[in-house]
Parts: C-alpha cells; structure tokens; sequence
C-alpha cells in the first residue's frame, strides 16, 4: 500500500515480493535484436460482459464505496500476457540529437555526466536506470511543479489540460511523444499534461512567503517573466495497450528497482527537464497468459482488504487500472518479469490518497 497526500512533494516507492511462473510458447512473435514487434500480438478472448462497462457506482461495505473508472485497453479480452523482460541501455550517440548536437560538442564531467552550455545529460545504465536530462531553468520549474495544483483552488487559468499561449498542448504531446520514439522510447502514452504559467510560480512563491517557508528576498518575483510558462507532461510506456506501473519500487533486500514513469518539464524553448526510468523490452518469444479477475472479483478482493482493517475514515475507490508491474527475479542478469497487476486507488475523506496494488490473476496484495 501506498499513501499520498494530495499536498505532498513527489515522492515514490513501492515493495514487491518475487513470485514464480512457468512460460508457453508464443505464436508467431517477430523480434529483431531482442525486441517484440507487438503489433503482431493478437487477443485471446472475447470481450466480458462486466468489462464492458467503463465506470463504477455502488457502496462496497461500511466506510468505503466506489465511484471509480476502471482502465482496461480497448476491445481487452479478459487476459494478459506475463513477459519475461529487461533493461535496454541509454546511449549518449541516441540521446544527443534531440538537442541537435553530437558527441563532440558535449563535455565528459564523469563516468556518466555530460554538459553542453547549461545542459547536463546523466545516463546510468544498470537494472535501476535512468535517463536524466537537466537545464539551469529545471531548478525553478521542478521546485514548483504540478504537485501544489491543489494548493490554488482559486485560481482556474492552469492545471491539467489547460493551455498556455506559446504552443498547444496537444502539439506538445505530439512533439514529446515523437522525441522519446527518436532516443529508442517507443509506446509511450500521455497520462497527465499540466499547464504552469508564470503567474502559477508567482503564487506558489507567494503563500511560501506568507506561510513562513520562505525569505521574502529569496523569491524571483518579476524575474519569472523572463523564464516563461512551462508544460509539465507525465508519460508511461506501454505493453499490449496496458500500461507499465509508474512508481518506483523497493525489493525484498532493499534494492530500488524503477517503474515506468516518465517526466518532461516544456518551455517555449523546448525540453528543459526529462527524466526518464528503465526502458524495459521484452526478452524471448516465451509468454504465459494470464486470466484477469473482472470487476466483482477485484472489487471483492478490495472489499477483504478494507473490512480486515480497522478504518478511522470513509474512503471512495476513485479507480481500477490494469497495469503491468516490473519484477526482478535474477538481479545479476538483470531479468525481469512484466506482471498484469491491478492499482487501485483510494481517496479518505481528508483527501489523502491511498494506492493498493494486487495481482491481476488471483488478486493476491503486493505490499508496497
């Protein structure tokens, strides 16, 4: 389980107990140097009758109810593939030309840091990997990003799927998704796209001054002008139409393994923050199918976990989406299985936020 405050800086973890499968042979699956071509991957079964509705309103037991969207591919059949998986590395010569540069034009700061003007590329590349690309606007963009939306009820001019004058956010959508495909980040879908003016930054810097968590002359104020409005866009990669779990999460020997989420941060000058976690591909023609629990049994399997713990609150089941989650099951080899999982998330009436992850086959609890 994860708790969130709708309030709280962005901060991710989960924990993930290794579990076993047995694969079957897949049928007529192309792969080129280690990657499945999907589009080649067909449905199984037909469509349920319970999946066929897209939202949920009923009370599930004393203190919780449900009035939740439930996230499922077009046409999904009722069962999912269980992948065999691994990390695909960055490479310098693959990233730079989003920026219009080759290697000769960056400087070696260490074994993974590179720069060129005030733009640092950092590329590690292990089974915890990531992608991180930073600019000196980042420093003032990321400190006031969309986690404080909520804190600016009565302003309506910003936040998700609003706009900002120097480009569309559709165009920005379509101009970032097509960038990830040039680095080798392919079937990426949009999850979230907040507009940040400057007027937003303004006022996050104004109730810190107020509320007392910042000197009054260390705000920008009138110097936000000159650093303009930005998009924040929150991406994931996908598998067969269901996306990869975004968080990150812990294993059982502490070790922190990444999820699928993806962040760019977007001025009137493009990219000026992107962090980007493994690039998880698809390994061997060898898959298992998996049949997934339908709405009643994954609202069952809720229902035992809520009426097994004492509840201080009333709390909404808000969504049910289908998700693969990474797990690693050989660290030196760096193997990993893509397993379907249910994320269900919760909001008490205080509105913290609250996540429970189950296994999608038989709805057993991945504590995290």
């Amino acid at each position: 389980m994860k708790r969130k405050s709708l309030l709280s800086l962005f901060c991710v973890g989960t924990c993930i107990a290794i579990v076993g499968c047995s694969g079957k042979q897949a049928q007529n699956l192309s792969i080129e140097n280690g990657y499945v071509d999907y589009s080649e991957i067909t449905t199984q079964v037909q469509i349920e009758n319970e999946s066929k509705s897209n939202h949920i309103s009923m009370e599930l037991c004393e203190n919780v109810k449900v009035d939740a969207n439930v996230k499922v591919p077009d046409g999904f059949s009722g069962s999912a593939y269980r992948y065999d998986a691994y990390v695909a590395p960055f490479t310098l010569e693959n990233i730079l030309p989003l920026f219009e540069l080759d290697e000769k034009d960056v400087e070696k700061l260490s074994e993974n840091l590179y720069r060129y003007q005030d733009t640092f590329f950092e590329i590690s590349n292990d089974i915890c990997g990531s992608l991180v690309i930073n600019t000196e606007s980042v420093d003032y963009y990321y400190k006031y990003n969309s986690d404080y939306l909520e804190a600016c009820t009565d302003m309506i001019d910003f936040g998700e799927n609003k706009e900002l004058a120097f480009k569309k956010s559709e165009l920005v959508k379509t101009e970032v998704c097509e960038k990830l495909k040039s680095i080798g980040i392919n079937n990426v879908v949009v999850k979230h796209i907040y507009a940040l003016p400057v007027e937003y930054h303004q006022y996050i810097e104004k109730t810190y001054i107020e509320s007392g968590m910042m000197e009054e002359n260390k705000q920008l104020g009138e110097r936000w002008n000159s650093i303009g409005d930005c998009y924040e866009i929150v991406l994931t990669t996908e598998i067969d139409g269901i996306p990869i779990f975004e968080d990150t999460y812990v294993a059982e020997d502490d070790t922190a393994f990444n999820g699928g989420k993806i962040q760019i941060l977007f001025s009137e000058e493009g990219i000026k923050y992107l962090n980007a976690p493994n690039q998880y591909r698809i390994r061997e023609q060898e898959y298992e199918i998996v049949n997934v629990l339908g709405n009643e049994e994954i609202l069952d399997v809720i229902k035992n976990k809520m009426t097994s713990i004492i509840l201080t609150d009333t709390y909404t089941v808000t969504e049910l989406e289908l998700c693969y989650l990474p797990q690693i099951i050989n660290k030196q080899l760096g193997d990993f299985w893509m397993l379907p999982v249910w994320n269900v998330t919760l909001i008490a009436s205080d509105g913290t936020s609250i996540n429970y992850l189950f296994r999608a086959d038989n709805g057993e609890e991945i504590q995290w």
